[in-house]
């Protein structure tokens, strides 16, 4: 209310009685951002705390009242954005399922949720937030937050290699001077963060910085899938993270079960056993390495052909004998 007001001295309770002098749709905004910043809160605290009561507290105070039923299913269909605007979706009496891609010629782009040119993705569901086919994408550096109370997420099995390129757009302004602007191609499936450069290597716009991905399943199973996960920063709270070799962070990562080292390890352990004579430090690493990415195979006992092609010259030598006696 402060920044909306242009009063930084604004008090709490006057920023309040200014909330509530404020159409219904304008509150909602404002609630709706609050709401998920407690979410996302929440989420990071749980890595200190290892408890996820304050969400639980702004869910109770979000949805007290029972008797919520509804589910949103895209199939065929989308949640877009085009010019800075975020999507808000509420569900706390259902799940969401963006959907399937159409089958119809021409048709294969329009699916998903997507913010073309900014804006940022929040989602709160009861039972599930489910990707399946479609696509949960932030194409100009949005955030995304999904926190589903009571179920799972799943980036679902879209195809990778998705790829839905818009047209460009020539703008001229009131003095004559004309520009391209190139819109950001929604690469892949699953749940994205994105980025792209708005009038090309030439011109003077930057690409925003990737966006953050938190997604938060307090009592539930997050699924990377086959599509996949991709993000800035990556935030996962979940009662078990499926699929983590599928999640692609270039920031810093949270939740995210570790690769599984053993079998380097176990190269090391090799290689420590041997005399200190047998290989310097250098060598032993590229030991290390090399026994770690080429386990050790069984010893198959060798196989050796042998081929009879005659027995010499004997027979031969024996006739020629006998003609010579004979003489």
């Amino acid at each position: 209310m402060r920044q909306l007001t242009g009063n930084s001295g604004l008090s709490e309770a006057d920023a309040k009685q200014q909330y509530l002098a404020l159409d219904a749709d304008r509150q909602a905004v404002f609630a709706n951002r609050h709401f998920s910043s407690e979410l996302l809160a929440s989420g990071k605290g749980f890595a200190e705390s290892g408890n996820h009561e304050r969400g639980d507290a702004a869910v109770a105070a979000m949805f007290g009242g029972a008797g919520y039923n509804g589910d949103l299913m895209m199939y065929k269909s989308q949640v877009r954005t085009l010019r800075g605007g975020s999507i808000d979706l509420l569900l706390p009496g259902g799940l969401a399922n963006a959907g399937v891609p159409s089958d119809v010629a021409g048709l294969g782009h329009d699916i998903g949720i997507v913010t073309e040119r900014g804006g940022a993705i929040r989602a709160f569901a009861e039972t599930g937030f489910l990707v399946n086919q479609s696509k949960v994408i932030t194409q100009y550096g949005g955030d995304i937050t999904v926190w589903v109370n009571n179920g799972d997420i799943d980036a679902g099995r879209g195809s990778k290699t998705a790829v839905s390129v818009p047209k460009r757009e020539v703008l001229t302004d009131a003095d004559g001077s004309t520009a391209v602007e190139f819109k950001g191609v929604a690469a892949g499936s699953g749940i994205r963060a994105q980025t792209y450069d708005p009038d090309g290597q030439d011109g003077a716009g930057q690409a925003p910085e990737l966006g953050s991905v938190a997604l938060i399943a307090p009592r539930g199973v997050l699924n990377a899938g086959e599509a996949g996960i991709a993000a800035g920063n990556f935030l996962a709270v979940a009662t078990q993270v499926i699929g983590a070799s599928n999640i692609n962070v270039s920031g810093s990562s949270s939740g995210v079960p570790q690769a599984d080292t053993g079998s380097l390890a176990g190269a090391l352990a090799t290689i420590n056993n041997l005399p200190p004579t047998a290989a310097g430090p250098g060598e032993v690493a590229k030991q290390a390495a090399r026994s770690a990415s080429n386990p050790a195979q069984p010893i198959m006992p060798s196989l050796i052909k042998v081929d009879v092609v005659g027995f010499g010259d004997e027979e031969v030598s024996s006739r020629k004998e006998s003609r010579d006696e004979l003489r």
